[in-house]
């Protein structure tokens, strides 16, 4: 088996890269206002949101290049959805000690809860295309 070719691919799995690449960046160039983010949580919060966002999306690369039916896919997928679990756990640490406004906090969890569901959508994809491989393989054995 194989990696899942592109144009069996759901728009919402395409969609789930750039989405979270836009929030890395995004979280990136936002988290260089010290204005906002205050150098004394620095270590204890800015760089953890920073790593957090990154790794979302580390994680989905690492996931959409191994095949479809490999445990390193599903392994990356889960990491992805635990840093968005993890991000929105810190993000709160940081509406707390930044006084982020609405605005951002509204953009930023928005985003990792869509790339969140959507990675969960994806999962569930993968599990009905490998049901679907495993059918035609075991038709495909019959005499």
């Amino acid at each position: 088996m194989s990696s899942v070719r592109t144009w069996e691919r759901n728009e919402n799995e395409l969609n789930l890269f750039v989405e979270a690449q836009e929030l890395a960046i995004y979280i990136l160039k936002t988290t260089q206002n010290e204005k906002i983010f205050k150098r004394e949580f620095k270590v204890e919060i800015t760089d953890k949101i920073v790593s957090l966002s990154t790794n979302i999306y580390l994680n989905l690369w690492k996931a959409n290049n191994c095949k479809l039916e490999s445990n390193e896919r599903r392994k990356y997928q889960h990491l992805a959805i635990m840093n968005c679990v993890d991000l929105l756990a810190m993000w709160n640490l940081g509406i707390r000690a930044f006084h982020l406004k609405s605005k951002k906090t509204k953009y930023v969890v928005g985003k990792v809860i869509a790339i969140r569901d959507t990675t969960k959508k994806w999962i569930n994809n993968d599990i009905d295309r490998l049901k679907q491989l495993n059918n035609i393989e075991n038709e495909a054995v019959k005499p």
